[in-house]
């Protein structure tokens, strides 16, 4: 059991898990926020609390765009022949595919956290078109948790229909 809990393929699919786990409470929270109303103390801390997770996320994402530039190249300038370079690319982009498919879906979720708030802050809960938008938003996220989750093997379920409608309303310009 201990082997299993420490196995690299059960830590992904662990990081996976919270990652959707996290999308899934994150849009409840919001919505809660939103239809509830927020007053101007708690919307300046999510938007303080959005901006350090913003920045973070970013620097995150520089690192490891440069940490696969790097392997990228180690992988071409040791190789003795193309075929080999060519297959040690492979490998590298194989390697880093599911943190960067992480990375993408935590940065769109980030991006519907900070709708989330535009739509709080403007106070406007009957505003269905801002709401078709922030759905929209959210299902871009959802799907590129799934995404990042069959990279690493896990089959997520796509997000709830409900969701999917009001996102679908955004695409017919309500």
């Amino acid at each position: 059991m201990i082997a299993l809990l420490s196995s690299r393929e059960f830590q992904r699919r662990g990081v996976i898990a919270l990652g959707v786990a996290w999308l899934v409470a994150l849009a409840g929270l919001v919505l809660a926020a939103c239809l509830t109303g927020c007053g101007p103390s708690a919307l300046a801390i999510h938007a303080g609390a959005a901006d350090v997770a913003g920045v973070a996320i970013n620097a995150t994402g520089d690192e490891l765009v440069a940490a696969r530039g790097r392997a990228l190249h180690e992988a071409v300038d040791e190789a003795p022949s193309r075929e080999v370079a060519e297959s040690a690319v492979e490998v590298v982009v194989a390697r880093f595919l599911p943190a960067l498919e992480a990375y993408d879906a935590l940065r769109l979720t980030h991006d519907a956290y900070v709708d989330a708030l535009v739509l709080a802050a403007a106070g406007a809960p009957a505003d269905l078109g801002r709401w078709a938008h922030l759905a929209s938003r959210l299902v871009q996220a959802w799907q590129a948790w799934a995404s990042a989750g069959r990279s690493l093997g896990v089959d997520v379920a796509g997000p709830p229909a409900a969701l999917v409608g009001v996102a679908a309303a955004a695409g017919r310009g309500l």
